[in-house]
């Protein structure tokens, strides 16, 4: 009697043992062995961030349309005059300049073309060297148009206007009436060129950002984020999951305990 006991315990205590081990075995499979859910999941992810182009809809916009998008750009100080920042620079940083040969900008732009004619365009950035002084801020708005007055999307190419903008510094307005050229180059980047001579020096090469939406004026979207297909993982009632893989894995030693469906009490 004893015997039995004592046996139907080690097999009790082995049985426990071995689930424990393959239930180990099966979390640390599911959490790190790649699955087809944590690919899907991924590939969504990556997509949702996707820019999509839509080349019917800007022949057909042509010059009506609105475009907004981030700047973010570095460009090298050869030539460039920090002169006009005197109340954001410092003699350490002046010195500095030679040690530190590029500015960071970063910000936001946005535009709207009515009929070929820019009737608004606005661009909000931060510079400053890549040490961290003569940090400052610009706005440029005011656009108007110069000689050119038809900007029309070019899906394969560039598309350009000139004419001039104020220029602000920290606020208030440092440069007025500035030579300005601005370009949209195959639906997906924009640039800004502001005359270096009407700004002291202070801008002397072109200032880049992307396209994040282009629309046309009836709304219908050009450039814009992709829709993605949204996906749910496998719940752990199915045959997928953590749970799902334990129960199979442990299905065999149920009875042993009256865990399962043919149980005998």
């Amino acid at each position: 009697m004893d015997l039995n006991i004592d046996s139907s315990r080690k097999t009790s205590g082995i049985v426990i043992a071995s689930i424990a081990g393959i239930a180990s075995i099966a979390i640390f499979v599911a959490l790190f062995a790649p699955s087809a859910d944590h690919s899907a999941l991924a590939q969504a992810q990556k997509s949702s961030n996707a820019i999509t182009v839509n080349q019917t809809a800007a022949a057909k916009a042509m010059n009506n349309f609105t475009a907004s998008g981030k700047i973010g750009d570095t460009v090298s100080m050869s030539g460039m005059s920090m002169s006009a920042m005197s109340s954001n620079s410092s003699s350490s940083s002046s010195s500095s300049a030679a040690a530190s040969p590029q500015c960071i900008l970063t910000g936001d732009w946005s535009m709207t073309v009515s009929k070929g004619n820019v009737t608004d365009f606005k661009a909000n950035f931060v510079m400053a060297k890549i040490d961290g002084s003569s940090y400052h801020t610009h706005n440029v708005t005011s656009f108007r148009v110069g000689n050119n007055t038809n900007f029309s999307l070019n899906p394969s190419g560039m598309s350009t206007i000139n004419g001039s903008s104020d220029v602000y510094v920290n606020g208030t307005l440092k440069w007025p009436g500035v030579h300005t050229t601005l370009s949209i180059n195959k639906l997906l980047i924009m640039s800004l060129n502001l005359s270096s001579n009407d700004t002291s020096n202070h801008f002397t090469q072109p200032i880049y950002g992307t396209v994040a939406t282009l629309t046309s004026q009836n709304g219908t979207q050009i450039v814009g984020p992709s829709s993605s297909t949204a996906t749910t993982s496998t719940s752990s009632s199915g045959g997928g999951g953590i749970g799902g893989m334990l129960g199979n894995i442990t299905k065999p030693f149920q009875n042993l305990f009256g865990g399962g469906s043919g149980s005998k009490k």
